[in-house]
């Protein structure tokens, strides 16, 4: 017979605040999703990519395609997406769910993998992970390289098993992230030879060669693709279209200069203050001059970092994402056993770390970072969608005019009302468009005089409905020919 566990041992201290954690990072990871997350037509393209895998059930290796349609992604993304998209019936925040759910998973690795190198620095660790912005900027909107850190903090975990069957794990999940963005190459392939080089000196070197074996099984889909679709869409064609290559001739002379100042715009970025960013500059320097002196094994982790920023001083322009590929290697870097003033510093950097995000987390739990967001979306396409159908109405398309959107012709829209069933006429086919739904925060006198080509054909005609959306400033005007 099973004897039940008494209430005193259930309800510890230690499990409360387990439960108390976990409760606060899924609050702080779902909630206001829908009125915040990103939307543009990179996630809706995803979007209706997802879609149509789902409704026509085949399998695809082809995944996002930049804006520039120049790079090329595995659809990694898109499975690791697909059922949060469907749960949420692919409706424009429905991915967001996906990563909201990988972040919390990220705030749970973080705390694994510092239990097993710092057991010290849990607590400090735990009350970052709940508010921290690059966490909560990953996890709150559905974007490739934010489940960077979900796939490189689970190779991190399983690197720091010693079974040789995990360290082959890792260099996989590693792969992964390469799946994701092809950039983390920089930060793993910095990480693993420096490990390989390490491990030779101990005479362990077959650890590292699981590791890269695991990482190299993750690329062979890559290369099989290319082979069987030449000239290649994947290695053959990053190789000749990157951003990299793109920007090294002009960003090689102000190389030492750009590679300062990316220094300090990610110190801006985990802190997000630039008085508490010098702050924080002047914490890490004083643990890196301790770890010269005695704890050079820590380079291992702070490598790959220099490595990742060093490469974003070579793209014309920096952007978050591109550091976020690295954010692990930061992290365990940051949390490392150091003795000590060592010690002090690193918890001094988490405190100021800490402090910076309080400022910020009550903005990204109730501001868009992208107009329009993502509810005002659902409910323009879905009146949109019930007046087609009611009314039977035909040759339909839409705009979007005199509005905080810079996207007249409405990608976001289409691909939305496409996955529910509505047949638009394209954005280049105004003119012979009898039925346009115009999208806007303005009054219709200022629609009626917007300059733009597509109302050429519409100002001799009439408003046949108007509706506003509750509690924000959209509305939406249909515009007859005739």
């Amino acid at each position: 017979m099973i004897k039940a566990r008494p209430l005193n041992k259930i309800f510890t201290f230690k499990n409360l605040a387990v439960l108390v954690f976990f409760v606060i990072i899924v609050f702080t990871r779902f909630y206001n999703l829908e009125g915040t997350t990103r939307f543009t037509r990179d996630e809706s393209q995803n979007l209706l990519d997802m879609y149509n895998i789902f409704n026509d059930r085949k399998i695809t290796f082809v995944g996002p395609i930049n804006y520039g349609e120049t790079i090329v992604y595995p659809s990694t993304t898109f499975y690791m997406l697909l059922p949060f998209a469907a749960l949420g019936n692919f409706e424009a925040y429905s991915p967001a769910l996906g990563t909201a759910f990988y972040g919390v998973a990220t705030a749970i690795l973080i705390l694994l993998v510092v239990k097993k190198i710092n057991e010290k620095l849990v607590l400090p660790v735990a009350l970052l992970c709940l508010i921290w912005f690059p966490l909560l900027e990953t996890s709150r909107w559905a974007w490739n390289p934010h489940l960077v850190p979900f796939t490189t903090f689970a190779a991190i975990f399983l690197f720091f098993q010693k079974r040789p069957a995990l360290r082959f794990l890792a260099g996989f999940f590693f792969g992964l992230s390469f799946h994701l963005h092809y950039l983390t190459v920089v930060s793993f392939s910095t990480f693993a030879l420096i490990s390989f080089v390490s491990s030779v000196k101990e005479k362990k070197f077959k650890d590292s060669l699981v590791l890269w074996l695991g990482f190299l099984v993750a690329m062979v889909p890559f290369v099989i693709f290319d082979l069987r679709n030449p000239p290649g869409l994947f290695f053959t064609h990053y190789v000749k279209n990157n951003l990299v290559s793109a920007g090294a001739g002009s960003e090689l002379a102000v190389f030492p200069k750009t590679f300062v100042d990316n220094i300090y715009n990610v110190l801006v970025l985990i802190v997000q203050s630039k008085f508490l960013a010098t702050i924080l500059g002047v914490l890490f320097a004083g643990i890196l001059v301790f770890d010269l002196r005695k704890n050079r094994q820590s380079f291992l982790w702070l490598a790959p970092v220099i490595g990742q920023i060093a490469i974003i001083s070579f793209l014309p322009f920096y952007e978050n994402r591109y550091f976020y590929l690295g954010l692990p290697f930061f992290v365990v870097w940051l949390c490392y056993p150091r003795k000590n003033w060592g010690s002090v510093l690193s918890k001094a950097a988490v405190l100021i770390m800490i402090i910076g995000s309080l400022f910020s987390v009550k903005k990204q739990l109730t501001e868009p970072i992208r107009v329009p967001d993502t509810k005002s979306i659902r409910l323009i396409t879905t009146y949109i969608k019930d007046v087609v159908d009611q009314d039977e109405r035909k040759n339909v398309n839409v705009a979007v005019l005199a509005s905080p959107d810079r996207d007249p012709l409405g990608i976001i829209y289409r691909h939305v009302l496409e996955i529910k069933g509505i047949s638009l006429l394209a954005d280049y086919q105004y003119d012979i468009t009898d039925n346009l739904f115009v999208i806007s925060t303005s009054e219709e006198g200022a629609v009626w005089v917007d300059p733009a080509n597509i109302m050429t054909a519409f100002r001799q005609g009439k408003i046949a409905k108007r509706y506003a959306i509750d509690n924000t400033s959209w509305k939406i005007y249909l515009f007859n020919r005739y």
